[in-house]
């Protein structure tokens, strides 16, 4: 299932705003917030999404330690197959 988070400058009047407004809304809300003056600020995949955010905190350490241990795992798991 796909999400899309918008995004728009929230206007007062007389102010001056200084960042976005998010939402997190369905395809079909997306449409009409689109005309509205929203603005795609990505798409959100249930499973491939959370993974890269959580990819993207890593530092390159960990990055490497967590390949460490899934590659010899998985040599493992084959030589035990087969």
């Amino acid at each position: 299932m796909i999400k899309y988070e918008v995004k728009k400058i929230p206007y007062v009047e007389g102010f001056i705003m200084i960042g976005y407004e998010y939402k997190t809304v369905s395809k079909s809300e997306f449409q009409l917030l689109k005309d509205e003056g929203w603005i795609l600020h990505r798409k959100k995949y249930i499973i491939i999404t959370r993974f890269t955010d959580w990819w993207k905190l890593l530092t390159t350490g960990n990055k490497i330690a967590v390949f460490a241990i899934i590659v010899p795992v998985l040599f493992a798991v084959l030589a035990w197959i087969f």
